[in-house]
């Protein structure tokens, strides 16, 4: 078997590979879900491409868009705008189940955020803040 690598004339060894050992690296993606084939690229329309995927991604960011909906919600219903960020992380993170219906928890698989990845994202986005007492207790508080 040949090999495909060379050394270019600066020193570093470079991969060729055959238009054909390509197209079966794509396929090997395109079949592992990395790749999603694109057509119409270009600037005639008539060319091919790909979009980058992530299996699962999907899930994971409405995941994180319920996680926010749902803390910004316990946070707007609150009296003074603000809870106890232990207990708020704790009620957030939380798994609730509808019963003890397997097939009902086979269908439904959600994935559920943690508490505390909720509340540190909305803190990276600015939308709260925390808010420590003298005590040393920490309120996260909606952002004004």
């Amino acid at each position: 078997r040949a090999s495909n690598k060379k050394k270019n004339g600066s020193g570093e060894t470079t991969i060729q590979y055959t238009i054909s050992q390509m197209k079966q690296m794509a396929q090997h993606l395109i079949h592992a879900g990395l790749l999603l084939p694109r057509r119409g690229v270009g600037g005639g329309g008539g060319g091919e491409g790909y979009w980058f995927s992530l299996p699962g991604l999907g899930k994971a960011a409405k995941s994180i868009a319920d996680g926010r909906t749902n803390l910004l919600r316990r946070l707007q219903s609150s009296r003074y705008k603000e809870k106890k960020r232990s207990v708020l992380e704790h009620e957030i993170g939380r798994v609730r189940g509808r019963g003890n219906n397997d097939d009902n928890a086979a269908k439904k698989s959600k994935m559920k955020q943690a508490g505390k990845f909720v509340v540190l994202d909305l803190l990276a986005k600015g939308w709260v803040s925390i808010h420590t007492t003298c005590t040393g207790e920490q309120f996260v508080r909606l952002a004004e």
